[in-house]
């Protein structure tokens, strides 16, 4: 184990590596694999059990969980509060666009619903990079880590090949998914 130090510089090394990796993506070409891996994760007893889905508004060269059919399941997406803070959740309704870095983050406006994150049964968390064992490299903020501790739901991570890695360097905060789908 490397010294927490050591721990960050991999992350940012990680984190800049799938970064480029990326916004080499062909649109195409993610479009696609994004809707097989929603396929995957439809076909799951994960999602046959949920009846109340966290989702996220994809960022560019992002893995797009939008062709995921609800089925009658509540839907819910993060809203993103101040630096430090977990993550709001709202319900559907009219999104506003946030800056992000460089991109828009879509994320659903004041208008809507607020929602308990205990009601949450799934949640389909968006990763830079995943492990088998379920480590999950986010973009750095925390949001979700903070935000993920205060789900009982299952996590899951929809994962392409080439962002799927050996081990992510963990922190003790750092909490993985269970399960992983790649493609």
């Amino acid at each position: 184990m490397s010294a927490p130090g050591g721990r960050a510089a991999e992350k940012a090394a990680l984190r800049a590596h799938h970064r480029r990796l990326r916004r080499q993506h062909d649109p195409a070409d993610l479009r696609r694999r994004s809707a097989a891996l929603c396929a995957a994760l439809q076909r799951s007893p994960a999602w046959a059990n949920a009846h109340t889905v966290l989702l996220y508004h994809a960022m560019p060269g992002e893995v797009d969980p939008s062709s995921l059919e609800l089925g009658g399941r509540a839907a819910a997406w993060p809203v993103v509060q101040g630096a430090g803070e977990a993550l709001r959740l709202r319900g559907p309704g009219p999104l506003e666009a946030r800056p992000m870095g460089r991109a828009l983050l879509w994320q659903p406006g004041p208008a809507c619903p607020d929602v308990d994150p205990a009601a949450i049964d799934l949640v389909v968390v968006p990763g830079l990079a995943f492990d088998p064992a379920g480590g999950r490299l986010g973009m750095g903020g925390g949001f979700y880590d903070r935000t993920l501790a205060r789900i009982p739901g299952r996590r899951v991570g929809l994962c392409l090949r080439e962002h799927l890695v050996d081990a992510v360097p963990m922190e003790p905060w750092d909490l993985p998914v269970h399960e992983v789908f790649v493609g």
